[in-house]
Order: structure tokens, then sequence, then C-alpha cells
């Protein structure tokens, strides 16, 4: 079974983020400025400590995140409005593919659900343009899938083949759980629109 991106690990690498990192997110802020998104994060509010940890992982790659609540004009989650869903949609047709953060409380939330029926929508992107990002708090807790999401890819980060640098991985939801044979590169995946295939060549 595919292990979870452990909390713990998430964690440490955002408390020790570099310099770097922070000088590379002005470009990302410009992009951000600009409507211009690779992902938009859906998520529950109540996980915003996990969000933000998410967010940098996505960022450390250089990918351009949107999360809701950093737009001045949906901050307030008390003023939900039918304007506040225009503005939702609109941003959520500036990303290239939605990422569902995955954690115990996404059951309870009805925003995540619309958002993830929105994209799922042909005009927005469909089911090749989702996939899941479940988070463990347990280091042992593995992802066993949820009901109608496990129609979905879902992501997870490991090393490559022979290397010590790590990589983002979409995951073919059919083979779980997997022994990693059918995936692609995140990169491949946001940028080609490229699915999870068998490999004949071990990558991971």
């Amino acid at each position: 079974m595919s292990l979870l991106l452990d909390w713990n690990t998430l964690q440490t690498e955002f408390a020790n983020r570099t310099i770097k990192l922070s000088e590379s997110n002005v470009q990302l802020a410009i992009d951000s400025a600009n409507n211009n998104y690779d992902i938009f994060l859906s998520h529950r509010f109540r996980d915003k400590q996990h969000v933000d940890i998410v967010k940098y992982k996505f960022e450390s790659y250089g990918y351009r995140v949107f999360v809701d609540w950093e737009q001045d004009t949906l901050k307030d989650r008390s003023k939900v409005t039918k304007n506040t869903a225009t503005s939702i949609l609109e941003y959520m047709k500036k990303c290239k593919v939605l990422v569902f953060v995955l954690t115990d409380n996404f059951k309870d939330s009805l925003w995540m659900a619309w958002e993830l029926g929105n994209f799922h929508s042909l005009e927005l992107g469909g089911i090749e343009k989702i996939a899941l990002m479940p988070i463990a708090t347990n280091h042992d807790e593995k992802y066993n899938g949820h009901e109608f999401l496990q129609l979905y890819s879902y992501i997870d980060e490991c090393k490559i083949w022979g290397e010590q640098k790590k990589q983002l991985w979409v995951n073919d939801p059919k083979e779980f759980p997997s022994n990693y044979t059918k995936y692609v590169s995140f990169e491949s995946w946001l940028i080609k629109g490229t699915q999870p295939s068998k490999r004949e060549k071990k990558y991971r």
C-alpha cells in the first residue's frame, strides 16, 4: 500500500525552508498577482496548518498555487455569497489542475465537494486534471482510498530510482494498492497532461 505524504517530514522541511526558496517566491508572487496558477488547492479551512505546508511543498518545486483565503475578497468565511462562488469559479479557470488535500476533515466540507464537482466538469478540466494529495499524521498510516475518490489519481513523493533526489509522482488509482508500475511525474502530468501508465523502465 502507498504511504501518504508524512506530516512530520513536511513540518521539518517547512521549518528548515531556505532563503533561496524565499527569493524564488518573488516570481511566484508576481505570477499569482496576475492570476496565473498551476494548482488549485482544494482543502478544508480547518486544515490551514496542513495547507500552508502543502503549498510550500509545491512551491519548492517551482509551481504556482492558488489558495482561496489568501485573496482579500475570499478571506471572510462568515460572508459567503453567490459572488464568492463566482469568484472561486473564475480562479479555478486560471488553474491547470486541481489538487484535493485529503485529511480526515474533508468529509465534512461541502465546499470541497463543490470544487471537485465543478473542476470535474469538462469545461474546467475533467477527471484527468484532478489528483488527490493524502496527508498522513502518523508515519505508519496508509492511504486506503475513499469511496468515489478512488476514481482519481493520487500524488506522493519519493526518490527517483538510483538517486537521492526526490520527485512528486501521480499514480494510477486503479492499481491501488500498487507496486508503482503505473505512474507519471507530476511535472509531465501538469504540463503535458500525460496520464499514469505502465513503465517498462523503473523510475521510482
